[in-house]
């Protein structure tokens, strides 16, 4: 039996899709140490783009790293954390999801 095709209301603000597969783009912010000196905490941002459909697919991810004398900005780290989570993927990919992105509240789905 197929799973039910959810309402662009459940996909949230930035899912998208790319060639009939839909994807969300998440974030989340916390501390860690750095890996040059795990003692250093700093302020991460994760982005990890998931499959809608079928959530034992692997997810691909990315961070990025505040640096300790710098001061937080969640737009820039996660702006940075979507950037090295989409270097892998095709064009066409990383375009539809920056569109999600950047228009995040105004289109919540991409067709």
């Amino acid at each position: 039996m197929s799973k039910p095709k959810r309402s662009s209301r459940s996909l949230g603000a930035m899912a998208f899709y790319v060639d009939g597969q839909g994807y969300k783009i998440q974030f989340k912010r916390g501390y860690s140490g750095l890996p040059s000196n795990p003692a250093v905490r700093v302020q991460v941002t994760w982005c990890w783009i998931a499959d809608i459909d079928d959530e034992d697919a692997q997810n691909v991810m990315g961070c990025s790293w505040c640096h300790p004398n710098d001061s937080f900005n969640r737009e820039i780290g996660r702006k940075l954390a979507l950037t090295r989570t989409l270097k892998l993927h095709t064009k066409r990919f990383r375009t539809v999801a920056w569109d999600a992105y950047l228009t995040r509240g105004q289109n919540p789905l991409n067709l």
